[in-house]
């Protein structure tokens, strides 16, 4: 639709401008449609010279039927710049709109896969000492579909027990064709008894292609076992 504007707008671009038509079949071009005023036909030329011919000399047919399509193509041209610089406009403010950052989030009120603990999830054997085996446990996987076509999205969450924190590991995948790019993930870990902790971490790289990948890792104290966790993603389209 803009090329053909602009198209429209070159075939029409700078008209040659009005003009008084003689009977001898001489053509003055002039600023104005000429004006009639008695015997004389009164007009400035496109130097900015006022000048006056007898009205006798001027086929004022044919100066009225040219005069009258070139204001059809002075008004076409101005049409056609109109509606592109509208539409130019429209698709910066598209533009702005998809740079600025997007949220989307993930977790509690989107439903996540299960939670299967493998055992890495237990702090103690129930007597308040650590478990065997509770300083790097086995990690559990989940995998998550991108169902509602986000343009970014948690591929996986492999979390485990690393030393005195549980350590979750993203995996988050592009589906945007344009890509994206400064994506931060903000991670919520809800405890056992209810209480939460809280991260932001900036995923890497910085720019993920299309159907490419990034990684982020969150660390958290393992002071007590936790039941749920959810995401937050902020990006920009692009990049």
């Amino acid at each position: 639709m803009i090329s053909l504007l602009f198209l429209l707008t070159g075939f029409f671009q700078d008209p040659a401008g009005y003009v008084v038509m003689l009977k001898n079949g001489k053509v003055i071009r002039v600023q104005a449609p000429p004006q009639f005023e008695g015997r004389n036909c009164v007009f400035t030329t496109q130097d900015g010279t006022a000048s006056a011919i007898p009205a006798s000399m001027v086929d004022q047919e044919k100066t009225a039927q040219r005069n009258e399509e070139i204001q059809q193509q002075i008004e076409q041209v101005k049409l056609a710049k109109e509606e592109a610089e509208a539409l130019a406009r429209a698709e910066a403010e598209k533009a702005r709109k998809e740079a600025e950052t997007k949220v989307i989030k993930v977790g509690d009120t989107n439903a996540l896969p299960t939670y299967a603990d493998p055992g890495n999830n237990t702090l103690d054997e129930g007597n308040g000492e650590p478990a065997e085996g509770a300083v790097a446990g086995p990690s559990n996987t989940r995998l998550f579909n991108n169902d509602r076509n986000d343009p970014v999205f948690v591929k996986s969450e492999v979390s485990s027990r690393v030393g005195d924190n549980w350590q979750f590991i993203l995996t988050v995948g592009c589906d945007a064709a344009q890509g994206v790019s400064n994506v931060n993930v903000s991670f919520t870990l809800v405890y056992a008894d209810g209480s939460q902790t809280n991260a932001v971490r900036a995923v890497s790289p910085a720019k993920i292609a299309y159907q490419s990948e990034g990684t982020v890792t969150f660390e958290f104290p393992a002071t007590q076992n936790w039941e749920r966790s959810s995401y937050e993603l902020t990006f920009q389209l692009g990049g």
